[in-house]
């Protein structure tokens, strides 16, 4: 057996996988069965399919007086209708049914709640045409109960009375905290007993802060509606302890140097939009964002968003290391520090956030792309290195339309070139710059040349040494040679010649081997070729080509097929030469060979030179 207050709390709070979320209006037998279960600790009765069928099953009834039915009775009624109705007394004339509309409804339920007879009736007025009396129990002989009492007189320490002081309002529940701005749930009515398991300091009404806690619903009812008022006695103070306020976050003021004369002004975004410090001091890659939508995100509200204080909401915590816009180069992070702009993946990254309006041909678009390259060739020069280029949505990890106004193609910059650093000495001496042919030759030895003990004569005191090699001729003693060795200066050639014709005789004089420019000019001539006639022949081979020439290239077929020959050799050549401009090993492998010829006098004439 359990209280009439019992019974209604643990249905709510869903005792036993009671159905909370279904809409119970019609469904009163389920009502009632469900009621008994509650009632008597779990234990189910028989499921009948409708109170008519429950009815029929039944004990006679027992009373036609409804206010004579004790807590756990049965009202039964035609209802007009072919399934009958049965209603739960709670006594007194008091009912709890499954309908709509009652005066009480019960918390967390749909189309659950309680009533006076009176005024159930006079929603109804088919209770009292169609009323069959009341049975205690239902099914045969009665033997499905519920046992249900109205709390006695006698109050145990944790319960508590509602005053009945003929105004016809109960003690007012609220769910979620003891404060009347809550929402209400159920009220106790007049008369009726609650039980609590302790209460809270909450909200004072009429000077009363004291609130009972529900002992099953947890719900909170204001003390002034019971009998005893405030008074505690028997009762736990469970008010939570109050908790500390979270003392504000004060933040050092952001400062720092803009990284570059390009950047035209530097506005510090707020502490809480980026981490300090722990960004790499290389970075490896730009990351190119545009800042919303036209017309929409401006420069300034995004220079509002950055700058904004976001201590207290991680979602809004972004930033950018630049923010670009028309000729505007605003650096807003420095470079030493990670601004919060592509997520874990790209946080390592420089993030850069461009005005949409970058996509357009006006001059403002064409002004930001300006300004966006610029700074990326100071960030070029800067690190001394070329960086990747990545829109936001191409950074792992990042599902967005950020940056769909960016033609990454159009932000590519120049790759870096060390600079050449002038240290004041002058250019070593080319070993193979030509000698002057109006000079004498100097001694063999550059170093420490011999030099002549006597300016008139000879160094031998017998005669001159005669060259025993005419290849190699000794070189006279005689400071003024009667027969001078003769260098002819070499003709006018370019740097690229100049260089290659270097590359050759260095490798000649170290015994690699050394393929002439006769020899790679034909590679490269005959490959192209040879290549062109089988790709004429694999394209006679697609059936749809060669039913074409059968049927209209007639004595015209070989010309035809010869000229394709010549245009894909001629596309083949050309192909790899464009693909040699970056992959020089794919010319390499189309053309037999990557580099070019260069068309000087050939390497052994110039080794013996």
């Amino acid at each position: 057996m359990i209280s009439t207050i019992e019974l209604r709390d643990r249905m709510s709070a869903g005792w036993y996988n009671f159905n909370r979320g279904r809409d119970w209006n019609g469904w009163c037998q389920a009502f009632v069965a469900w009621a008994s279960t509650f009632a008597n600790g779990g234990v189910e009765p028989h499921w009948y399919g409708s109170a008519r069928e429950a009815w029929n099953a039944s004990p006679a009834a027992a009373s036609m007086d409804p206010y004579a039915a004790p807590p756990g009775a049965l009202h039964w009624f035609t209802a007009g209708h072919p399934d009958y109705d049965v209603k739960l007394s709670f006594g007194g004339g008091r009912v709890a049914h499954a309908y709509r509309n009652q005066d009480v409804k019960w918390p967390n339920l749909i189309n659950i709640g309680e009533d006076d007879w009176e005024s159930a009736a006079n929603k109804a007025p088919w209770m009292r045409t169609t009323y069959l009396g009341w049975t205690y129990g239902f099914g045969p002989g009665g033997a499905y109960t519920v046992p249900l009492y109205v709390a006695s007189a006698a109050l145990q320490p944790h319960e508590r009375r509602v005053v009945v002081d003929g105004s016809g309002f109960g003690a007012n529940r609220r769910i979620g905290w003891a404060s009347t701005s809550a929402p209400k749930g159920a009220e106790i009515a007049p008369g009726e007993t609650g039980e609590f398991k302790g209460f809270v300091r909450g909200e004072s009404v009429n000077g009363n802060n004291i609130w009972f806690v529900g002992l099953y619903s947890g719900d909170f009812f204001w003390s002034g509606s019971f009998v005893g008022g405030a008074s505690t006695a028997g009762l736990t103070d469970i008010t939570p302890a109050p908790t500390e306020p979270t003392p504000p976050v004060v933040w050092a003021p952001y400062v720092f140097e803009a990284f570059s004369p390009v950047v035209t002004a530097v506005i510090p975004a707020h502490p809480s939009n980026l981490k300090l410090g722990s960004f790499p001091s290389s970075p490896s890659t730009l990351v190119l964002h545009d800042f919303g939508t036209k017309g929409l995100h401006t420069y300034g509200s995004v220079i509002n968003y950055f700058t904004g204080d976001h201590t207290t909401d991680e979602s809004k915590q972004v930033s950018a290391h630049f923010v670009v816009s028309g000729d505007r180069i605003v650096q807003m992070v420095s470079l030493s520090d990670r601004a919060y702009h592509a997520g874990p993946g790209g946080n390592d990254f420089i993030g850069i956030e461009i005005d949409p309006e970058v996509s357009s041909d006006a001059d403002f678009g064409r002004a930001a792309l300006t300004s966006a390259r610029k700074l990326i060739a100071a960030l070029r020069d800067a690190y001394a290195k070329d960086f990747v280029l990545l829109k936001h949505p191409e950074v792992p990890g990042n599902n967005t339309s950020c940056g769909d106004d960016i033609n990454k193609a159009l932000y590519v910059v120049e790759a870096y070139a060390p600079p050449v650093i002038d240290d004041g000495n002058p250019s070593p001496v080319d070993p193979t710059e030509p000698v002057d042919p109006t000079d004498p030759v100097e001694p063999t030895d550059p170093v420490d040349p011999i030099e002549p003990t006597d300016p008139t004569e000879p160094t031998d005191p017998v005669e001159p040494v005669e060259p025993t090699d005419p290849e190699e001729p000794t070189v006279p003693t005689d400071p003024t040679p009667t027969d001078p060795v003769v260098v002819v200066p070499p003709k006018d050639v370019t740097p690229e010649q100049e260089q290659a014709a270097a590359e050759l005789v260095d490798q000649f004089v170290t015994g690699q081997l050394l393929v002439g420019d006769a020899v790679l000019s034909k590679i490269r001539t005959f490959v192209p070729i040879l290549v062109g006639p089988i790709i004429a022949f694999l394209v006679q081979t697609f059936p749809a080509v060669a039913e074409f020439l059968d049927a209209n290239a007639g004595d015209w077929r070989t010309l035809i097929l010869g000229a394709v020959s010549v245009a894909a050799g001629y596309g083949w050549w050309a192909l790899a030469r464009f693909l040699g401009k970056r992959w020089p090993l794919a010319e390499k492998l189309m053309l037999g060979s990557s580099k070019q010829p260069v068309y000087i006098d050939r390497v052994d004439s110039l080794a013996k030179n």
